[in-house]
């Protein structure tokens, strides 16, 4: 059921890194925009918690894999923090 989800939503080319990051940012943005800005320091601190590791590279790396596969789209310039959601989790 669970990779039937995954399947639907776009999500089996993700690692679980890059799932466990993709719903952290879900949880922070803004539920009526679904906006957020977001930095990796301002991000871990937010999140930090039991189970939720992962480097600045990863974090990264994910962002950019998610713009890759439109589940995100980065709003303003390419240096910008802000970022906006796409599709439905």
């Amino acid at each position: 059921m669970l990779a039937d989800a995954s399947d639907e939503l776009g999500l089996t080319g993700l690692t679980e890194s890059d799932r466990t990051i993709y719903m952290l940012l879900w949880e922070a943005a803004d539920k009526s925009s679904r906006q957020l800005e977001v930095r990796y320091e301002e991000f871990v601190d937010a999140v930090s918690g039991p189970g939720v590791k992962f480097s600045r590279a990863q974090f990264y790396k994910t962002l950019k894999k998610l713009e890759e596969l439109k589940l995100i789209e980065r709003v303003g310039s390419p240096r910008s923090a802000r970022y906006h959601l796409l599709g439905e989790v």
